[in-house]
């Protein structure tokens, strides 16, 4: 029989297949890292070892790979692979952006966690719900799961989920545009993670400290900060964190009208990230880049640099930044009386901006319907919590 019309017979899922093969493939090398486990247990196992790694490429893959592993952890009565694998299901669908499942997912995994008495396991899935819960708004929701965990990590010596649960209420203020506070909870989550000897994740909480001071416009310890962001990331040789640094301290200057101090920072910043090969911040580099060229009135090097960067953004489809240099261009075309491209520019401009908005719009639109379906089941289930409890008086 021809094998499509045998998998179109059989219903077979192509991705999934496609995934238990690549699973199959790859199993060797994920067991001689596992603890030896009964055969059928340690299947489920090396698929929810191996679903986790495809969060942030495909996150599809992460959720085909956890649900077998929930079929079988259930088949099997295995009550840590199962929530390990609702875990694992909830990191997908946050990925997704379905919040409210992720929300499901990680609350049945908590339930289990809660039963077989695993506290670390807890307090780390209490420190990951708190994301979907702010994707949602539910701010409240997340604080009561970030302090929890925190008081769940500090009890029990938990370092490292103490200074994410940290990091995370950082977040919630962050959002909730409360600068003060969520400085306060990054640079306690830095001073956790620095104090064991971890400085992988300082350059990023130290640039998220200097990005808030910049909204203040307290120039001074913004630029402090970028510099010891700087300092860090060449130290561990950390090409894309030094050329992030540098081009935020090109930023900073722009920002305070000093192009002339700027340029400098942002010339070191573009070899670097050329040399790395990053797309989406070597964008934004050039963007600054061109801004800075037309503050100094340098037109020629101003249209040189927009013409790259519109070109890039084209062949990547990045509206954002198609809006941005087309603007730029439009500008300059102008300055050079030559109205006509000028004119055409700036459709090109609008219509990157109109495409990017509608779909902004879309995505906001998307949200809010999770959002009330959100509050809705919690309502429903606060009607029936009630009625139960009415059943029970009576």
């Amino acid at each position: 029989m021809n094998l499509c019309l045998f998998l179109k017979s059989n219903r077979i899922d192509l991705h999934r297949l496609y995934c238990l093969l690549l699973f199959l493939t790859l199993a060797p090398v994920v067991k001689a890292g596992l603890q030896e486990a009964p055969a059928d247990t340690n299947t489920v196992n090396l698929l929810n070892k191996k679903a986790p790694t495809f969060w942030s490429s495909k996150p599809d893959s992460t959720i085909i790979l956890a649900t077998e592993a929930l079929e079988l952890s259930l088949q099997l009565h295995y009550v840590t692979g199962q929530m390990q694998a609702f875990r694992n299901l909830g990191i997908g669908h946050y990925e997704k952006g379905n919040y409210s499942e992720a929300i499901k997912y990680y609350q049945r995994a908590i339930a289990h966690a809660d039963a077989l008495n695993d506290d670390a396991f807890g307090a780390q899935l209490r420190s990951n719900i708190s994301l979907p819960y702010l994707a949602l708004g539910a701010h409240d929701d997340a604080l009561k799961n970030l302090y929890t965990a925190l008081e769940i990590a500090e009890k029990n010596d938990l370092h490292s989920t103490q200074a994410h649960a940290t990091h995370n209420i950082g977040m919630v203020y962050h959002y909730q545009f409360k600068n003060d506070q969520a400085i306060d909870f990054y640079e306690k989550s830095r001073h956790l993670y620095e104090s064991k000897g971890d400085t992988t994740r300082s350059t990023f909480i130290l640039t998220n400290i200097a990005h808030l001071y910049l909204q203040k416009e307290d120039f001074r310890e913004a630029e402090e900060l970028y510099r010891q962001s700087l300092a860090l990331a060449e130290k561990q040789d950390n090409k894309k964190a030094i050329g992030n640094a540098l081009q935020s301290l090109g930023a900073l200057f722009l920002k305070q009208q000093d192009p002339q101090a700027a340029l400098p920072y942002l010339l070191q910043a573009k070899e670097i990230l050329e040399a790395t090969g990053e797309q989406t911040e070597y964008l934004r580099l050039m963007d600054n880049l061109a801004n800075c060229y037309m503050d100094l009135g340098d037109r020629q090097a101003a249209y040189t640099t927009a013409t790259q960067n519109f070109e890039i953004a084209s062949r990547q489809q990045q509206l954002y930044y198609i809006k941005t240099a087309g603007h730029q261009l439009s500008e300059l075309y102008a300055q050079q009386g030559n109205h006509h491209i000028a004119l055409d520019y700036f459709k090109k401009a609008t219509q990157a901006a109109d495409s990017l908005y509608s779909r902004e719009n879309k995505e906001e639109l998307v949200r809010m319907e999770e959002k009330y379906a959100y509050q809705k089941d919690q309502e429903q289930t606060a009607l029936l919590h009630d009625m139960e409890l009415k059943r029970q008086r009576l």
